[in-house]
């Protein structure tokens, strides 16, 4: 589902432009393009991450919590 709302986002962004950028020259799209490539592909792997860190640091720890007040 994310690769869907991404590819969905990435098209409106690129129709849209296209659409109102004057001149747009091939090189001109094609940086465009690359920067929204990196971006779309930086942002999930650094949710990854900080679901990972949310994980260790605050979930173990009240899972730890509750089992050690149930002693």
């Amino acid at each position: 589902m994310t690769a869907i709302g991404l590819s969905m986002d990435s098209f409106a962004v690129s129709a849209t432009n296209g659409m109102t950028i004057k001149g747009l020259t091939f090189w001109k799209a094609v940086a465009i393009a690359s920067i929204f490539t990196f971006f779309q592909g930086l942002f999930p792997v650094l949710g990854w991450y900080a679901g990972i860190s949310v994980e260790s640091y605050i979930i173990l720890d009240l899972r730890r919590q509750i089992t050690d007040n149930r002693l």
